[in-house]
């Protein structure tokens, strides 16, 4: 442990800030919007979805998801995407089902998809429970 006071000015020095750093249990994907074409991916697409990363870049994104969480996702970047991240998102491998939450952002005509392996394969995870309970409560604002 250390004494050392943590504040904004101490962020400089996490590793999470340098870009080429991406959580080793994900995976990131940049996309083209709006066509969906894969820019780029993360170097471990091999390890966590059982795809080399250049067999995904310039591909369309229905190369790595099914035609319904193309839909979700298309659905997500027309709305409000507080109301609707983190996604379901599920990539098959090896004839199993690999289980993610997915997060959109978008800057100008890029869109990044973060997508973070779900600890179990229970329907109603935190990030599923929090979807629930802020859709239940803008409803009542």
């Amino acid at each position: 442990m250390t004494d050392e006071i943590i504040d904004l000015a101490n962020c400089d020095r996490e590793p999470i800030h340098i870009p080429s750093l991406i959580q080793p249990h994900g995976i990131l994907l940049v996309l083209q919007d709006p066509t969906l074409e894969i820019l780029q991916v993360s170097s471990n697409t091999q390890k966590v979805v059982g795809r080399q990363p250049d067999e995904l870049l310039g591909k369309p994104l229905s190369d790595l998801l099914n035609v319904k969480q193309i839909k979700l996702i298309q659905q997500c970047l027309a709305e409000d995407f507080e109301s609707v991240n983190p996604l379901n998102i599920a990539i098959q491998h090896q004839n199993k089902s690999i289980h993610f939450d997915g997060i959109i952002h978008r800057l100008d005509t890029i869109i990044i998809l973060e997508l973070e392996p779900k600890k179990s394969k229970d329907k109603t995870g935190f990030f599923d429970f929090y979807q629930q309970v802020i859709s239940s409560s803008d409803e009542y604002l």
